[in-house]
């Protein structure tokens, strides 16, 4: 599968993915993430990518704004499915979109 600049988005070579990707949730800030994310925990999920993670560890900051220079100035390469992994590797929720395999819940 390839995304609209032909780039490869469904890459299962060399993964360092440590847990399936099982939920993606995409909402803005003071849509019901956190709580989202509190629940997903309760209910046995290893791990959720969330914001407030950055806080405890913010050096994937600097990874997230090179990619997002990326897709929309054209600077540098838009990340696939690896890189995601790199960062998002050990949680089976996110908050953002990593694979088309996940269910997805929009708040």
């Amino acid at each position: 599968m390839e995304d609209d600049k032909g780039l490869s988005v469904d890459n299962t070579e060399n993964e360092v993915r440590r847990v399936p990707m099982r939920v993606l949730a995409l909402g803005l800030s003071r849509t019901g993430t956190e709580s989202l994310q509190k629940a997903l925990l309760r209910l046995g999920f290893a791990e959720c990518y969330h914001a407030w993670r950055l806080l405890a560890n913010p050096g994937p900051c600097k990874t997230w704004s090179a990619w997002l220079d990326a897709k929309y100035l054209g600077q540098g390469k838009i990340p696939g499915r690896k890189e995601f992994d790199v960062v998002l590797g050990d949680c089976q929720a996110s908050f953002v979109r990593a694979n088309n395999r996940s269910r997805v819940f929009q708040t």
